[in-house]
């Protein structure tokens, strides 16, 4: 998507690009996300097939898999920093629509990150934590990396902010999932101490932007803070579609019940798993945390969407037709 979204941006920009045609590039990582990823899920249909440890056993094998997420890293901000630096140079000759189909796009093309950083997180390695946490200081949402973990011990529960409620919209679950996630983060390092790590979530991010406006001032900071606007927004829908009215029962004693398989919403169309690390196969991954995405396994019993996430996230802006698709779905 990096790739995509840069290249678009260079077309837009062309000497001899029509105002139309810039409109058309400006908007055509959004295309691809939501028209062109749904058709080709439709066309190329599902994939139920399994990865066995034993075919990535190799340490070529494996590593060629890691570096894959390594790289998106500095594939992200050479995106970010080539886009800005597109716009800003050529502000008098890029209308306003093609300047906000930009930055769209780039926000749906970064909210990428949150997904491969959602992947370098659950690592057991040390340097790929931490590269989670460089990926996340343009989004300004460095406090994810605490709050994500909470999610995983309080999904399918009224103490987690990530998981959305039956008849709750996409708009209100916005808000209460942004705002819970930000005083999760923070509120757990605070009972940890943890105030060098808090002191870094809130310097590095702007440090960022005020780089952002040394070298293209006002007109960059508007970019920087758009695109990271509808990244955070793109995150918070799956978030919304991923859990939305799977809840864990809570007995006699207080004590909910296991995560299992059934407390989370998979596809298994072919395409997006492709393109987001097997995100869709969600349910194993709260079953076994730690696995890397290529080794994530397809559950047979567990709660399936009836499109892949990109067609389901632009359903869920709708509600009533969201509704309609996933309430009667919800187990009992």
């Amino acid at each position: 998507m990096p790739l995509i979204t840069l290249g678009a941006t260079c077309a837009m920009t062309g000497r001899n690009t029509t105002q139309s045609w810039a409109i058309a590039s400006s908007i055509l990582t959004v295309v691809y996300a939501f028209i062109a990823i749904p058709l080709l899920d439709t066309i190329l249909g599902s994939d139920y097939s399994n990865t066995k440890k034993e075919d990535v056993e190799s340490a070529h094998t494996y590593g060629r898999y890691r570096r894959l997420v390594q790289l998106y890293v500095p594939a992200t901000y050479a995106m970010l920093a080539g886009v800005c630096h597109l716009l800003c140079t050529h502000r008098d000759t890029v209308s306003l629509a093609a300047y906000i189909g930009s930055i769209v796009s780039l926000g749906v093309a970064n909210s990428m990150a949150f997904t491969v950083a959602h992947e370098l997180l659950h690592s057991a390695d040390p340097f790929e934590r931490w590269l989670s946490s460089v990926l996340l200081i343009p989004n300004f949402y460095m406090h994810w990396t605490r709050s994500h973990l909470q999610h995983h011990c309080w999904i399918g529960t009224p103490k987690d902010p990530a998981t959305a409620r039956k008849g709750e919209t996409v708009y209100h679950f916005w808000c209460r999932s942004i705002y819970g996630n930000l005083i999760g983060g923070y509120g757990a390092e605070m009972k940890r101490k943890k105030y060098a790590k808090i002191a870094m979530w809130i310097t590095a991010p702007l440090a960022l932007l005020l780089a952002t406006y040394t070298f293209y001032g006002s007109t960059g900071v508007a970019i920087h803070l758009g695109q990271a606007l509808v990244a955070i927004l793109m995150l918070e829908t799956v978030n919304y579609i991923e859990h939305y009215g799977l809840q864990r029962k809570q007995g006699p004693d207080g004590r909910y019940e296991r995560t299992m398989p059934k407390h989370s919403w998979n596809a298994t169309t072919i395409f997006t798993n492709a393109v987001s690390f097997k995100l869709q196969r969600h349910s194993d991954h709260h079953a076994r945390e730690t696995v890397p995405y290529f080794l994530l396994q397809h559950v047979q019993d567990a709660p399936q969407l009836p499109h892949g996430y990109p067609a389901m996230m632009l359903a869920s802006l709708i509600p009533p037709l969201f509704f309609r698709i996933m309430n009667p779905r919800i187990p009992s």
